[in-house]
């Protein structure tokens, strides 16, 4: 029986090789907004799927202890303020003093200087009548004792009594006097220690003046951290007020009203979808051949039969195990969706995706589907000789027929169904591209008949 063959023309047509990988839509950014603070949820002023911009207002906390601590941090500030003021008014005051001081002390000094003289005559004119008494003194001793000598004699002129109440006051005159020149000394020391007191008091004023400026810098630095305290709890109640972090569309709101939130939970999440990518994973073994810029065919599941155009932006440079626990390596590798914003659109970042990346493209050139191309080895060789490529040509048989003819040709690159023929073939040849069984079975000169002819 005759083998019923399917036939073709070769001609020209394009190679594209690709390299498959499957994805998941991501979106150009996205971001968790969290809260930085402890408080109650209070206001939400957005709901799944509303477009948002940076720095706009979303989420609204309350919180009293945030506004105790700023009131109290304020109550610090004031009060470390009023000392301050108050304290410029005591320095103002002790200049004021110490410069009144300063400007008595000329006279002080002089009138001080003037009692040590009136001091110093009143100790030099007790010194002089004690002089005067202790001659006094010993007049009247040698009158007492010449009086005692002739009544021994039993002389005596009966005035002992006299002399000895005369010795006696005499003597109480001495006394007094040495009284009164300790006195004035001590007048005169004290006089003195007074010109010490002056410049001593002088001292005074200026200590504390210097204590005084001293306590302002200590009150500036109270008012420094004061007014650091103030401004952190300003910026915490600043906090109760969250911004969009970026532009794009609320994803998902997880807060509630009346939520007691903390930095650790998650409020709600923004993707940015101005860019939309797939993020595929590729083999570690068809990594190398894998570059930025190539073009993309993908087909998202959920739109069967659509397909979006796309291009490589980025590839990982370091590879990860495949999810799944496979031994082989891949590396993520980002493709830029590029079609109409609204179109886009329609993406949802977690939708399944497939990619044919394109990596190879030779256009106008002879090609042949790869089932036509079958390996033989050349007729007479022997077991050990290579097998070479070979299409079967149809010519016209005998009685109308039709029979093959073996041609043996040189190929190129392929992709999924076409392999490219580099030599053996001119173009406009007819040869059998099918079925599968029966060029298995053809051999040279065989009768077919064609069952149909392919495009």
């Amino acid at each position: 029986d005759l083998k019923k063959v399917f036939v073709a023309e070769v001609a020209a047509g394009d190679i594209i090789q690709t390299v498959a990988s499957q994805g998941q839509i991501v979106p150009n950014d996205r971001a968790e907004v969290k809260p930085v603070i402890r408080g109650q949820v209070a206001a939400i002023a957005v709901e799944p799927g509303q477009l948002v911009t940076k720095g706009q207002p979303i989420i609204e906390l309350s919180s009293t202890q945030l506004e105790h601590e700023e009131q109290v941090a304020l109550t610090q500030l004031e009060r470390a303020n009023k000392s301050l003021d108050e304290l410029q008014v005591k320095i103002e005051n002790a200049k004021q003093e110490l410069e009144y001081q300063r400007a008595q002390v000329p006279k002080k000094r002089e009138d001080i200087q003037r009692q040590v003289k009136d001091k110093t005559r009143d100790v030099e004119s007790a010194r002089r009548q004690l002089t005067f008494d202790q001659e006094d003194l010993r007049d009247k001793e040698a009158r007492l004792q010449a009086e005692q000598g002739l009544i021994d004699q039993g002389a005596g002129t009966g005035q002992l009594p006299q002399l000895k109440t005369a010795r006696n006051a005499a003597f109480q005159k001495v006394e007094n006097s040495k009284a009164s020149i300790e006195t004035a000394q001590a007048v005169l020391e004290a006089t003195k220690a007074q010109l010490e007191d002056v410049d001593t008091s002088l001292h005074r004023y200026e200590g504390d003046l210097r204590v005084l400026e001293a306590s302002m810098d200590q009150v500036r630095s109270q008012i420094a951290e004061s007014e650091a305290n103030h401004r952190q709890a300003v910026d915490k109640l600043r906090d109760r007020s969250i911004a969009a972090p970026i532009d794009g569309t609320v994803q998902r709101v997880e807060a509630r009203l009346g939520d007691q939130v903390d930095p650790s939970v998650v409020l709600l999440e923004i993707v940015d979808l101005s860019k939309v990518y797939l993020e595929a994973e590729i083999d570690e073994n068809e990594i190398e051949r894998i570059e930025t810029g190539q073009a993309v065919a993908i087909e998202i599941e959920a739109f069967r039969g659509e397909e979006f155009s796309g291009r490589v932006e980025r590839i990982a440079s370091e590879g990860r195990r495949r999810t799944g626990g496979s031994d082989v390596s891949v590396f993520p590798t980002r493709i830029l969706i590029e079609q109409p914003l609204a179109r886009i659109k329609s993406l949802r970042p977690g939708m399944s995706g497939r990619a044919d990346i394109t990596i190879l493209t030779e256009r106008g050139v002879l090609v042949v589907p790869q089932a036509a191309v079958v390996r033989r080895r050349p007729p007479g060789a022997g077991s050990d000789d290579e097998e070479r490529s070979y299409v079967y040509l149809v010519k016209s048989g005998k009685e109308g027929g039709h029979e093959v003819v073996q041609e043996e040709v040189m190929t190129g690159v392929l992709d999924q169904i076409h392999i490219q023929i580099t030599g053996g073939l001119k173009g406009g040849e007819k040869i059998v591209v099918g079925p599968y069984h029966v060029l298995e079975q053809l051999r040279p000169k065989m009768q077919v008949e064609i069952e149909r002819e392919e495009k």
